[in-house]
């Protein structure tokens, strides 16, 4: 369990995924630093940031990559780092009450079908008249094995 402290970071990171529609973002660290004092009136310096990052990326919610350019000139050029917000993290948002459900309906689509199938249905809830319970599956399953056994 990591402290409760770094949970508006990964809120700001959710929202700019929900906002492009996006399962990744790369906002650079200025941008986050606005969003947070514009949405949780939390001001922060980057370098606490950055360890906050470290944080949730230490405890497998968020996943970082460097990015980078060659240029002829100047050589190596740093751009700002792609975050991707974890199956992991948005269950913990959920349990915060973020409403993330059709994200993790995405993720879970890519994890089961790579190719990206968008042809999946979705799953409709069962009508509560409908559903089946414990003690009428356990009254069939006896009357099924006892046919059997008188067979």
């Amino acid at each position: 369990m990591i402290k409760p402290y770094v949970f508006p970071l990964l809120s700001v990171l959710i929202g700019l995924n929900n906002k492009y529609q996006m399962l990744y973002c790369f906002p650079s660290l200025t941008k986050i630093q606005q969003l947070l004092i514009d949405f949780h009136g939390v001001k922060k310096s980057t370098r606490t940031l950055i360890r906050w990052f470290g944080v949730l990326e230490k405890a497998g919610y968020v996943e970082r990559v460097r990015r980078t350019s060659h240029d002829p000139e100047l050589g190596m050029v740093f751009r700002s780092t792609l975050s991707k917000v974890k199956q992991k993290g948005y269950k913990a948002m959920k349990n915060f009450g973020v409403p993330v459900w059709t994200i993790l309906k995405k993720i879970s689509r890519k994890l089961k079908y790579p190719g990206g199938r968008e042809d999946i249905p979705d799953r409709i809830p069962v009508p509560v008249s409908d559903q089946v319970h414990k003690k009428e599956m356990r009254a069939v399953w006896d009357k099924k094995k006892a046919q059997i056994v008188k067979t």
